[in-house]
């Protein structure tokens, strides 16, 4: 779509009293000293076309002033353009008015407010009618882009110029950042969305450093319980003791012809305190095989609970996404459909409506000819059928957005129902672990409160007796008195019992350091782990690096000379939208204001081609400018000179 100005006429706009211009098709320069107009133009063009300035100023003040400074009253404002509108001439006419009114009870008028008349091609239009004919063929938004080259990178906020500028391109796919970088196929991309995958790892990072952190100080606590003897020393002791045991009962016994007699009681009283000891030794030694198999079970159990949490934990925010998502096209289908009842609204408004427009002329005020007044009547019908037809193919394309949604909402539901199932049986699956678990810790509550079999126990009391019934007999071997010597043997016994005692502690801290290796193999896969989830965090921010050059690239093909910076790169690593512009290198902050309008032209470019339309281009202060950007578009330079006057040239 092409737009190229003709002519402009103005009448009282401004400092244009009745100034007319005519504009070449290709390169239209306007000179003249400061303050003589130059800018004018451009305003009135802007407002003929939609009510304000060429700084997107509705409040603008158009009314001229008289040498003092106060505005004319009782003339009429006016803009009057010709176009070729893709090659078809179009007349606009915008006339601004004062009312004057008589109040009740007095002769004289007062001032009481302004009103605005619309024309095209010289029929009178209501002002909707205007602004629709004209939204036809260029929007607002689109002709302020189009034709102000200060106006993308000056005028319009950060945030509303990257969102243009990402207009220009498609989306960049997963497949195709994947494709520039080949370790990011190691992320489950086909189940999550790249922000899904850094929420998950950075909770799962996080619950591993807290189990890490607790890790040592349970090891430490450990530690603290164990018997703190040196057993090697204990058992020293404690041969020397039995040694000294032998020794006294040797001595009691004399030094008769009994040695043989002697050894063979205290080879039976060993062979007997052997079996004794075996009774404990095989006692606690298959307790602790039993303890230690249900513990390494209840630890497997433990695991497999944490998996279904961490399982049970992702599908309910894949969920909460979902019906997110789901109220999400609800939302728009309610919207739509209020869009569809006010549609219909005015449809009916459009279908019943009758011309209500003059059918005399404008100027001298007299009555149309026939065949006029059918020109006017078939273009307003011709115009009411296109309204309407325009409305019924809106009406088609909301329909069709409603059922893409309801699409949508089917689908979203029924991977929700997948997903509730899924938790559900994630959640019997956890409660029937947990079950497990607390039959497992009650076996290993028994098997730490079983005691020796009474039979054992039993042949325990009958090793004492005969040990004891030996050991008396070697006292009957000597009568002499004894006193000081089995005194001697009392406490050396008492001490033997003490050391037995301490010696025993042996198997408790292997229990300990047993308990202990666990939690460091469990360090080592928590800390294994914990790699592999700072991995798909790294890989995520290369996805999102990747993502940023694709995206940048792709939008900065569209442009010759300027290039756009959309991400910048925090301290931290994160990623912070922007739209910042250089050109041939040079931030646009410090560029002087020739290459600033050079910059602007090579945007109006890439947007025309983008939006396929081309409107004449108002350059201001061009004399700046040695050599401006190559357009396709109507040029208009707007030239500072010594000219008292207002100079146009082709």
């Amino acid at each position: 779509m092409e737009i190229e100005i003709i002519n402009l006429k103005f009448k009282n706009f401004k400092g244009l009293k009745d100034y007319s211009l005519n504009f070449s098709e290709n390169v239209t320069t306007i000179s003249g000293e400061n303050a003589s107009g130059k800018t004018t133009i451009f305003d009135g063009y802007c407002w003929l076309l939609y009510g304000k300035d060429s700084f997107n100023r509705k409040d603008c003040d158009i009314k001229p002033y008289d040498i003092d400074g106060e505005n004319i009253h009782n003339v009429e404002t006016s803009v009057e353009g010709a176009f070729l509108f893709n090659d078809k001439e179009v007349k606009l006419k915008r006339i601004y008015k004062e009312i004057w009114k008589k109040k009740r009870g007095s002769n004289t008028k007062e001032f009481s407010g302004h009103t605005t008349d619309f024309y095209i091609n010289e029929v009178p239009k209501k002002k909707k009618e205007y602004e629709e004919f004209i939204s036809e063929y260029i929007n607002e938004e689109e002709f302020n882009l189009l034709s102000n080259p200060l106006y993308f990178n000056e005028i319009i906020d950060k945030s509303e110029r990257r969102n243009i500028l990402l207009s220009l391109v498609d989306d960049v796919s997963t497949d195709d950042v994947v494709k520039e970088n080949k370790e990011l196929k190691e992320l489950d991309l086909e189940q999550y969305a790249i922000e899904e995958l850094q929420a998950m790892s950075k909770s799962k990072t996080k619950k591993i450093n807290e189990k890490l952190k607790e890790i040592p100080a349970r090891i430490d606590e450990l530690n603290s319980t164990k018997v703190d003897e040196d057993f090697k020393e204990l058992e020293d002791e404690k041969e020397k003791i039995v040694k000294e045991i032998e020794d006294i009962d040797r001595e009691l016994a004399g030094n008769k012809n009994v040695s043989e007699e002697l050894d063979k009681k205290y080879k039976s009283i060993a062979e007997l305190k052997e079996e004794f000891n075996a009774i404990n030794s095989d006692y606690e030694e298959s307790k602790k095989n039993n303890i230690q198999k249900f513990e390494n079970k209840h630890t497997e159990i433990q695991r497999k609970i944490d998996a279904c949490t961490f399982e049970i934990t992702n599908t309910i925010d894949r969920i909460n996404s979902l019906e997110n998502r789901i109220e999400e096209k609800e939302k728009l289908i309610n919207d739509v459909n209020k869009e569809l009842e006010q549609m219909r609204k005015d449809w009916v408004d459009i279908s019943t409506k009758k011309f209500d427009g003059s059918l005399n002329c404008p100027t001298c005020g007299r009555e149309f000819e026939e065949d006029k007044k059918q020109e006017i009547l078939s273009n307003f019908n011709i115009h009411k059928s296109n309204e309407i037809e325009k409305m019924e193919k809106k009406g088609f394309e909301r329909k069709d957005k409603i059922e893409s949604y309801q699409s949508n909402i089917k689908e979203f539901e029924t991977e929700k129902e997948n997903l509730l199932s899924q938790e559900k049986k994630l959640k019997d699956k956890k409660e029937k672990l947990k079950e497990e678990e607390l039959t497992v810790l009650e076996i290993i509550e028994r098997a730490k409160a079983l005691k020796i079999m009474p039979s054992l126990i039993k042949r325990q009391e009958e090793i004492k007796k005969e040990i004891e019934s030996i050991e008396e007999s070697i006292k009957n071997i000597d009568k002499k008195d004894n006193t000081q010597l089995l005194e001697q043997k009392r406490v050396l016994n008492q001490k033997l019992d003490e050391i037995n005692t301490k010696v025993l502690g042996i198997g408790f801290n292997v229990k300990i350091d047993t308990k202990i290796e666990e939690y460091e193999q469990e360090e080592k896969k928590l800390s294994a782990e914990y790699e592999e989830a700072q991995k798909i965090l790294y890989l995520c921010d290369e996805y999102t690096k990747t993502y940023v050059d694709l995206v940048s690239s792709k939008v900065n093909n569209f442009f010759t000379f300027v290039k756009f910076k959309l991400f910048d790169t925090q301290i931290n690593g994160g990623i912070q939208e922007t739209a910042e512009a250089t050109f041939k290198g040079v931030p646009y902050g410090v560029l002087n204001n020739a290459a600033k309008i050079n910059a602007g032209l090579d945007v109006i470019n890439a947007l025309s081609q983008k939006y396929e339309k081309q409107i004449p281009i108002f350059v201001d202060n061009a004399e700046a400018i040695n050599e401006l950007t190559e357009v396709d578009s109507q040029l208009v330079r707007l030239v500072v000179s010594k000219d008292e006057e207002l100079i146009v040239e082709d």
